[in-house]
């Protein structure tokens, strides 16, 4: 989860973004939190909801990472789910 991306994000989008990133990262630290716990339903949860935001924005790298955590929590293999 330490990876850095670059991404370009439509001018209209621009000003929405620093908040989009900042609630982007309090989920990560939420999926984190419910890895700790080993509850796969949350984890399951946020990455469904990562692989939303990112399909919304058309921020693809997001997508593709929410829906590996999704995926895997649902297999309850969270230890793939944490990367």
């Amino acid at each position: 989860m330490s990876a850095k991306h670059r991404v370009s994000v439509d001018a209209d989008l621009s000003d929405i973004m620093p908040r989009f990133i900042e609630i982007r990262h309090e989920e990560l630290g939420q999926i984190q939190e419910a890895l700790a716990q080993g509850d796969a339903a949350r984890v399951t949860f946020l990455g469904h909801r990562l692989k939303g935001s990112g399909g919304a924005y058309g921020l693809d790298e997001l997508t593709r990472f929410g829906a590996e955590i999704e995926v895997f929590a649902r297999a309850g293999d969270l230890k793939a789910a944490a990367g």
